[in-house]
């Protein structure tokens, strides 16, 4: 994304040097099939849900420092990514305690294996 988002910007600027460009990742929205299901399904996510997912191709367990830290995402925009992901109702990641939305900066996130919707 940076490596497109940077080409563009210079294209931006020398169409249009008198205006600004200012990207909204959090209004984009990413159609992801998981692999990690045993059904066939689709999430429909946010930029920042998918950079979040896409982070447990590789580990099946990061802390929250891990994810802000690799993703490069502001804690305040992260936790509201996570809340929507760890949902009691939706169960896409679970964290260790699931009794509380807060996040801890150590707290584990897991991929829910055994997801079903």
């Amino acid at each position: 994304m940076v490596s497109v988002s940077t080409k563009f910007d210079e294209y931006y600027r020398k169409k249009h040097p008198n205006r600004n460009l200012k990207w909204l990742f959090h209004h984009g929205q990413v159609e992801l099939q998981p692999t990690f299901t045993k059904k066939k399904y689709f999430f429909t996510t946010n930029v920042v849900q998918t950079v979040v997912l896409c982070m447990f191709n590789d580990k099946d367990s990061l802390t929250f420092t891990q994810i802000k830290d690799q993703g490069n995402i502001i804690e305040s925009v992260l936790g509201e990514a996570l809340k929507f992901l760890c949902n009691p109702k939706m169960k896409i990641l679970m964290k260790e305690n699931m009794k509380t939305p807060k996040f801890e900066k150590d707290e584990k996130c897991t991929i829910n294996l055994e997801f079903s919707n």
